[in-house]
């Protein structure tokens, strides 16, 4: 029997990001825990982080010369809306973010990085 199958690195990625995000939904985990997996040679980090109210870096576009993350992070996506209603998918929009978008108080952001950067913190996205 042969199996042809192509696995691109994006599809890896998008895959173990939603599977994260889909734990935290279901109760499964809280903000701040990682989950890591392997993508070849490299071990690849997802976090999640909420936006406290008065972040520095919040309502600033992310294009802007006022955030600069850190060599290796990707701000995979942002979970906007009533996260104590959670279970209500009406309340939550999730969403890829573009350069032009913002982070709010309330977010909660979902980051890939390179493990060896060692993101622990919401400060520790950005240079």
């Amino acid at each position: 029997m042969t199996i042809n199958i192509t696995l691109s690195p994006e599809r890896c990625v998008a895959q173990s990001l939603l599977g994260y995000i889909q734990s935290i939904g279901s109760g499964g985990k809280k903000a701040g825990q990682s989950k890591y997996f392997s993508l070849g040679p490299a071990i690849l980090k997802i976090d999640a982080f909420d936006i406290p109210v008065g972040f520095a870096k919040a309502d600033i576009p992310l294009m802007s010369d006022g955030i600069n993350l850190k060599k290796g992070v990707i701000i995979g996506a942002v979970e906007r809306g009533d996260h104590k209603r959670r279970n209500a998918s009406h309340s939550l929009r999730l969403f890829i973010p573009k350069g032009s978008d913002e982070l709010r108080s309330g977010d909660r952001i979902y980051v890939v990085s390179e493990n060896h950067i060692g993101i622990n913190a919401l400060a520790d996205l950005f240079e």
